[in-house]
């Protein structure tokens, strides 16, 4: 069961990736455009969880406000991340945020963190630097890696709220965290895309906004992926350790993705960065010891 629930978040976690890359690839012209769609993605979650956020405790609502605060961050930065740089490299960097949930977890909740799990935790980070090859030829864009880096941090921050709340005796009450986080994520959004466009009217004298109509259909499939996406995942976190569940997963979206990029994106990837992909593999075969 295990295995499977970590297979299919891979799975999950490289679709979505895939859509929206293509999403920041083709139509998102602008920083506007970005947050409008991430506005819409996480109307769409939000909506399909809607009926069980009447009665849910205060302190999921706690919980979930923090969690929607680095969600937006992680969404936007890593949207931008995306529409600039190499698929592949950008995905493998931001998981590199694993390291911060399994630390929490082996230090705070006691988890077990076998011989094999930390070799495969080491190699995991050592596939992160080999894929990240700054010596192929190409410089590193600055503005890239700033908003992968702030991503990154983003994304460990969440890992590390949903391992608190599913630890929590309020675990129980998952859809409604679920769907109240992005309801504050929603609206969170919203108040920066109306920023965005006041800013722009002053700039642009009051030019009206056009919308490629294609953007709805790549936020409706990312807002159903990441809804599934969601739920499965704060549902694996209530059964598998943290220190299992983060590495495997993380490795697991490293290789997925990577393929994808390839394949897909026509990423090239240097030896040293095949050799990296490769090394990711060993890493999650150890950590399943």
């Amino acid at each position: 069961m295990e295995y499977f629930l970590l297979l299919t978040l891979s799975t999950l976690a490289t679709a979505k990736v895939g859509v929206q890359s293509s999403a920041s690839r083709r139509i998102l012209k602008g920083h506007k455009d970005v947050v409008f769609f991430n506005a819409g993605v996480f109307m769409v979650v939000a909506v399909l969880f809607l009926f069980k956020i009447i009665g849910c405790s205060t302190s999921v609502w706690i919980f979930a406000s923090a969690f929607a605060f680095f969600t937006v961050a992680f969404q936007l930065f890593y949207t931008e991340a995306l529409s600039i740089g190499n698929v592949s490299l950008t995905v493998m960097t931001v998981n590199l945020s694993m390291v911060i949930p399994v630390l929490v977890s082996y230090f705070y909740y006691d988890e077990e963190l076998s011989v094999y799990r930390i070799i495969g935790i080491i190699l995991t980070i050592v596939t992160i630097i080999c894929v990240n090859d700054v010596n192929s030829g190409d410089k590193i864009n600055k503005r890239w890696l700033i908003f992968t880096i702030l991503a990154s941090l983003s994304n460990g921050a969440i890992g590390v709220t949903q391992k608190i709340f599913n630890t929590s005796i309020y675990a129980v009450e998952r859809e409604a965290f679920i769907s109240s986080s992005y309801v504050f994520a929603f609206c969170l959004t919203l108040v920066i895309y109306f920023i965005l466009r006041l800013s722009d009217k002053k700039r642009e004298e009051g030019k009206a906004t056009k919308f490629n109509p294609k953007i709805f259909i790549y936020i409706a499939l990312v807002g159903g992926i990441l809804a599934l996406f969601q739920w499965l995942n704060n549902y694996a976190l209530t059964i598998i350790d943290g220190t299992f569940f983060f590495p495997v997963y993380s490795g697991g979206s490293i290789i997925l993705s990577s393929l994808v990029g390839v394949m897909i994106f026509k990423d090239k990837l240097t030896k040293k960065q095949l050799f990296g992909i490769i090394l990711g593999v060993v890493a999650i075969v150890l950590m399943n010891f």
